[in-house]
């Protein structure tokens, strides 16, 4: 049984619209229909009700969502396991092994030449497991790492210590041509009328812009979401619409084809290396802390909610 056929089950059970499905997978709706067909071949079963207007569960479908839940969790646990470790045995990883989990398109914040300083100064070797963030917290939790780098929200600060390592603005991307180009800052309710390309619903940014939105109150006209910030600029400089983005990707990614301004309500977010409270690190563990520390130019965690501390900008971050 194919494990991604199962995710995508969830995904379109979760919005009952195989076009939103698709937007989230960022995969096209022919390709998605295959898929569930040949998953319902497979099975010998019909798992959606298909119409024009919606899509809704069958009797078998509603009967099977919470085992393929715990099937689909399980292969992300183990997937989260299996990138912990190479041919190497378990306890000589355990021994000099340095593990920390990161979020996704953590190029663009400079961590691997992060890591690559630390190991050249210390001599202690990281291996770095690049996963979603639902999976980062399930090997925090379990204690599968203990360290990890993620976007940081509020809720964070009751379960885990935080260590801010970068603040960035969240800016407004548009095509170079756009109306509002030229303008120094701009406002949501400014792009009420235009299509938004944003990241995908399971990133931590995606609620991130919601809450934009919400205080602007405005529904955006979502046109895309997507995993890959680089597909988004491109999209974006081909007139497809406009996006919101932190000021990390849109330099790591820019294209000539767009243009980057400020909201006229400055928003920031933050990429933050954590541990859970109470938990002991390692000798190794503690030393990289340390070292992510004396970077660090935020020495109150507390001070994220009001965003009022920048950190360098992408270009200065040296090591």
């Amino acid at each position: 049984m194919n494990i991604q056929y199962l995710e995508e089950f969830l995904t379109i059970a979760k919005y009952k619209s195989f076009s939103e499905a698709s937007d989230e997978l960022s995969i096209g709706q022919s390709a998605l229909s295959k898929h569930i067909s040949a998953l319902e071949k497979e099975l010998d079963v019909l798992l959606f009700y298909r119409n024009t207007r919606n899509v809704s569960l069958t009797p078998i479908g509603e009967m099977i969502l919470p085992l393929v839940k715990q099937i689909v969790n399980r292969s992300q646990k183990i997937r989260g396991l299996c990138a912990s470790y190479t041919s190497d045995s378990i306890e000589e990883a355990k021994r000099n092994d340095l593990r920390i989990a990161i979020v996704p398109v953590s190029a663009a914040y400079k961590i691997t030449e992060l890591f690559a300083t630390f190991t050249k100064d210390t001599l202690i070797p990281i291996r770095s497991l690049e996963l979603e963030p639902n999976v980062i917290y399930e090997l925090l939790t379990s204690g599968q790492t203990r360290l990890a780098f993620v976007r940081f929200h509020e809720d964070l600060l009751e379960n885990y210590d935080v260590l801010p390592y970068v603040i960035e603005k969240i800016l407004v991307v548009l095509p170079a041509n756009h109306r509002l180009a030229h303008k120094k800052e701009v406002s949501l309710n400014e792009l009420k009328n235009d299509r938004f390309l944003l990241i995908s619903k399971s990133a931590e940014l995606y609620r991130i812009c919601m809450n934009l939105f919400t205080d602007a109150m405005m529904i955006p006209k979502t046109a895309f979401t997507g995993t890959r910030p680089e597909n988004i600029v491109n999209m974006v400089s081909l007139g497809m619409g406009v996006s919101l983005l932190p000021e990390h990707f849109f330099n790591f990614y820019k294209d000539e084809g767009v243009v980057a301004l400020p909201l006229c309500t400055e928003t920031k977010t933050t990429i933050a290396l954590i541990k859970r409270k109470g938990v002991k690190l390692s000798v190794q563990e503690a030393r990289f802390w340390e070292f992510v520390d004396t970077k660090n130019l935020v020495s109150n965690p507390n001070s994220l909610k009001q965003g009022c501390t920048c950190l360098p900008s992408p270009d200065e971050i040296r090591f």
